[in-house]
């Protein structure tokens, strides 16, 4: 009989494969170290069970059968060994019982070679059965107790386990731990005279390969759905090999006489693992044939995969559309390419086109033949727009007419994520005369898809810099009533001057040293409030960037100018502190002054009266990189540490009546002039803001490194 010693053969060799598969994959951690040293346990403990159903020589039988039964008895131990290695437990007060265990393992191997558990062996249906003396109890007790042990061991464990991976992992555990206990004691039976085969074996490797996958997969699927898709798999392919069964059986009647029950059921498991393999291995099939035989379509795929990356994170609708017509043009040579896109007028417009075309630029977003495409979901063949004019009526009418005046073979919606049409794209035939083919579709259904999310992302883009700007403008608003209040105080001291020397000059013309020394002193303050009003003005106006090379010095002294007046009135030491040899940036002058008065207003607003806020600038090196810091620090309240991460998020503020977008805004201004900005900040001592931004020349070190 060859049935008796297959299953435990075949699952001796399973578990010395899975052993392998998780040595080579997890032999660096102690959990797949436990495993490998379970899985050389279990295909002793299959041997076992492979020499009783084959051996012919009971003697031979008997001495084998106690070599392997070490494994037998190792299989206990080292179950519940991975179980605590699972949830740690091997480094608390546990080990000591995981080390009684190992120890009462080995007394029992010792007490095995004196057969003191087994005495004989005797013939049975499947081969050989153990005579077991009154002592064989005791193992038994042993395996029942650490299987159990194991099992409550996860179900107690696993409700406090916090780790979404371990906690999965533990799931798989908790199923193929229940089933190889299950399983595993239906070895016992025949020991205790019950005439049954034992599918223990079998069993005990299957759930060993559930226990691996939690092990080694890094990606688990939930339990529930592996579970679902393996018991699937295994209905459908019992399902289709039945009747061929059925068949085989049949036939070896009428031809060969009697039938082999053994045979019968080896052709229907290796029929099913067949079912089972038949997926992946076509998938493999397909992609060797792919790489060997069919270069041009898998070259083709990698171009649409590199499209696909780099279309998304382009937000230029011309650059866009330029990507996508290249694209079409090089892989299927079209004669004609047309897109339209939805306008404001809510129409479709032709905006790119490759090749001849006939009629309008224009499409109605109403049009029947745009309202059928949409709801279609997917493109439309020539010959099915010939078929949809012709039922509605719509010859030599819109869009439908458009298409076969142009004799376009495919037209693509590009829709947004509702469904509504955001455009179409249009294809004539091939130059070649070769038609589309159903890869030819799907590939340009791929194409079309990510040109819809990519233009969709643009027009995000765009409203999203609209509000930035209203946002932006409403920020400079704000500041500069601010600065506006604080000029105005400030320009009072220099009208006193002025006024005082107007009301004395009629009296003292012919006092040469009073004129003299007033009139220079009147122009000087006239000229400071000036320079305040222009700065002011300067700082006011909302005008389009404007890249140019600027010394930081120079926004520096503007701020402190412009701020001091705000300081004053405050009672808070405003100054700068400058080194000679900061570097030159290009940036918009304007947007780099609206972010440090942004950073300076909230330093003062941030310090008591009596304290003191400086403003510097600096030369820095980030690798071999130099940047231009201008550094703004206050000796203020400071920020609490759980609030750092946050004050650069929109509509978050410390203060009573703040908006939360001054920071927001000074974050986005300086991201977008190349540069980034830190902040250093202690509770009750002061916070600094750091900007960093890239100097237009790389002065040389002080070492002679560039």
């Amino acid at each position: 009989m060859i049935l008796p010693w297959l299953i435990p053969g075949l699952a001796a060799v399973l578990c010395l494969l899975l052993s392998v598969f998780v040595f080579v994959k997890g032999r660096r951690t102690e959990l797949g170290q436990v495993f490998v040293f379970l899985a050389f346990a279990c295909v002793g403990m299959n041997l076992f069970s492979v020499v009783l159903y084959s051996a012919t020589d009971i003697w031979w039988a008997f001495e084998a059968t106690r070599v392997f039964r070490v494994g037998t008895i190792f299989v206990q131990p080292a179950l519940l060994h991975l179980v605590f290695s699972l949830t740690g437990a091997t480094k608390s007060r546990l080990r000591g019982l995981l080390v009684a265990d190992y120890m009462l393992a080995a007394i029992f191997t010792a007490l095995n070679v004196f057969d003191v558990f087994v005495c004989w062996l005797h013939p049975d249906d499947w081969g050989f059965a153990t005579v077991p003396t009154p002592y064989y109890h005791i193992l038994t007790v042993y395996a029942v107790s650490n299987i159990s042990g194991a099992i409550a061991f996860l179900l107690y464990n696993y409700g406090k386990i916090i780790d979404p991976s371990t906690r999965l992992r533990t799931k798989f555990w908790i199923v193929g731990a229940a089933g190889s206990a299950v399983f595993a004691l239906t070895n016992l039976l025949p020991v205790y005279g019950v005439p049954i085969y034992p599918p223990g074996n079998l069993g005990t490797a299957s759930c060993l390969g559930l226990v691996a996958y939690g092990i080694v997969k890094h990606r688990l699927m939930d339990i529930d759905v592996f579970l679902t898709k393996g018991l699937a798999h295994l209905a459908v392919s019992i399902a289709l090999v039945a009747p061929a069964v059925v068949a085989v059986t049949y036939l070896q009647t009428v031809f060969l006489g009697p039938t082999s029950v053994e045979f019968t059921l080896l052709v229907g498991l290796g029929m099913v693992a067949l079912t089972l393999s038949a997926p992946r291995a076509t998938a493999w099939t397909e992609s060797l044939l792919e790489s060997s035989l069919l270069r041009v379509k898998q070259a083709q795929r990698r171009r649409l995969q590199a499209f696909a990356r780099l279309i998304v994170n382009v937000l230029d609708r011309d650059r866009i559309l330029d990507l996508l017509t290249e694209m079409v043009r090089e892989e299927f040579d079209p004669v004609s390419v047309s897109v339209f896109l939805r306008s404001r007028d809510r129409v479709l417009r032709r905006v790119r086109s490759v090749g001849e075309t006939i009629g309008d630029d224009v499409i109605r977003v109403d049009d029947p033949f745009v309202d059928w495409i949409r709801k279609r979901h997917e493109p439309a063949l020539k010959g099915e727009v010939d078929d949809f004019t012709f039922k509605k009526g719509l010859i030599g009418q819109g869009a439908s007419e458009l298409y076969l005046r142009n004799g376009w073979e495919l037209c693509f919606p590009l829709q947004t994520a509702d469904g509504a049409i955001d455009g179409l794209l249009a294809l004539g035939r091939k130059c070649d005369l070769n038609p589309y083919v159903t890869t030819d579709v799907d590939t340009l259904t791929t194409v079309a898809a990510e040109a819809s999310i990519a233009l969709y992302n643009t027009r995000l883009n765009e409203e999203l810099r609209k509000s930035e700007r209203i946002i932006n403008r409403a920020d400079r608003l704000a500041s500069l009533g601010t600065l506006a209040a604080g000029i105005a105080h400030e320009i009072r001291n220099p009208l006193v001057t002025v006024q005082t020397f107007f009301q004395l000059a009629p009296k003292r013309l012919d006092d040469e040293e009073f004129m003299s020394s007033f009139l220079s002193l009147a122009d000087k303050e006239v000229a400071r409030i000036r320079r305040l009003i222009d700065d002011l003005l300067s700082y006011s106006k909302a005008a389009e960037p404007e890249l140019v090379e600027i010394d930081p010095s120079d926004t520096i002294d503007r701020v402190v100018s412009l701020l001091s007046p705000h300081a004053r009135e405050g009672k808070v030491d405003l100054r700068s502190d400058v080194d000679d040899s900061v570097p030159s940036v290009q940036v918009d002058a304007d947007q780099l002054l609206q972010a440090v008065i942004n950073l300076t207003l909230n330093a003062l607003e941030a310090t008591d009266p009596g304290g003191e806020v400086v403003v510097s600038g600096s030369t820095q090196y980030r690798g071999e990189r130099c940047y231009a810091e201008i550094r703004v620090a206050d000796t203020g309240r400071g920020i609490p540490a759980e609030r750092l991460e946050a004050i650069f998020d929109p509509f978050f503020t410390t203060k009573d009546e703040g908006t939360g977008l001054g920071l927001a805004i000074t974050h986005r201004i300086i991201q977008d002039l190349g540069g980034f900005i830190n902040v250093e900040s202690v509770e009750s001592k002061g916070s600094q803001f750091v900007v960093h931004l890239p100097a237009i020349e790389q002065p040389l070190r002080a070492a002679g490194v560039l």
